[in-house]
């Protein structure tokens, strides 16, 4: 029989940027819930450090900038069982813990697990309705690094790292998450989908801010990541979608396309590949 996890066994990776004092944890957990759960901050600073007082509050402080190696310095110096990741700007429910550890217990075989979130209380996304044992690469692509919760030493031991060619603050700011889950698919993670809500984003994401032009630059770089020679159908893929949601005009094709060859010709410019 498999050994239940319980909430000393949970530890939530914030990434974060030039902190002077932990208000961002007030405005995080509702009531004091941030003073019950390990919590392991990395504070990116070119200035004055962050240091906590806080018996469950580790901080790491680090002047190298960037989302994915945040979130790599953070899966180095995590020690818990489980982690979830997290930025400083999101609200997480109040019942969150509880879900978490409920779904870990109830499907034992899972290592990562997708859980939803809203966007200033609405939902944003279209996300199964009942648990999802795999998720399919639409849904992979789809994904939001605040979403996902996972087994910690079974990441660590497959080697799989954010890629830190992606992500805010690299050259391509989107879909490091995306890269995430397909190395760790490649070495035959479980990775499942629990429909329930975790917390709420305020702001909308990067992806969403990108114009036309820069979205296919940066997505064709993720997609050349992901599925190499094949990267060239999944774009052809998102202009179908994007015209038939009336996202793009017809008469962009030609342009986005062009974009999408720079992109992938400067991620393998950039990586060396």
């Amino acid at each position: 029989m498999s050994v239940l996890y319980q909430q000393n066994d949970l530890e939530i990776l914030v990434s974060t940027m030039n902190q002077k004092d932990f208000g961002f944890l007030y405005r995080m957990f509702p009531g004091d819930l941030w003073q019950s759960v390990s919590i392991l901050v990395v504070n990116q600073t070119d200035g004055e450090e962050l240091q906590s007082h806080f018996e469950n509050v580790k901080v790491v402080n680090c002047n190298e900038f960037g989302l994915s190696k945040s979130r790599n310095i953070a899966l180095q110096h995590a020690e818990k069982d489980l982690v979830l990741l997290a930025d400083d700007d999101v609200v997480f429910k109040r019942d969150f813990i509880s879900t978490l550890l409920n779904m870990f217990n109830k499907n034992p075989f899972t290592d990562v697990v997708r859980f939803q979130y809203t966007q200033n209380g609405k939902q944003t996304k279209k996300y199964p309705k009942t648990f999802q044992q795999h998720l399919n690469w639409f849904q992979v692509l789809d994904v939001s690094s605040v979403e996902l919760a996972f087994k910690r030493k079974a990441v660590i031991e497959s080697n799989v790292r954010f890629d830190e060619h992606f992500g805010i603050g690299a050259l391509f700011p989107i879909g490091e998450e995306a890269i995430f889950l397909s190395d760790l698919k490649g070495k035959k993670f479980r990775i499942g989908c629990e429909p329930k809500v975790i917390l709420d984003h305020p702001y909308e994401t990067t992806s969403v801010k990108l114009n036309s032009d820069k979205l296919y630059f940066n997505q064709s770089a993720v997609f050349f990541r992901i599925f190499r020679n094949k990267y060239v159908l999944w774009i052809f893929l998102k202009l179908f979608f994007d015209l038939k949601q009336s996202k793009i005009r017809i008469n962009q094709i030609p342009n986005l396309i062009s974009q999408a060859i720079k992109g992938k010709k400067q991620y393998v410019k950039n990586s060396r590949l």
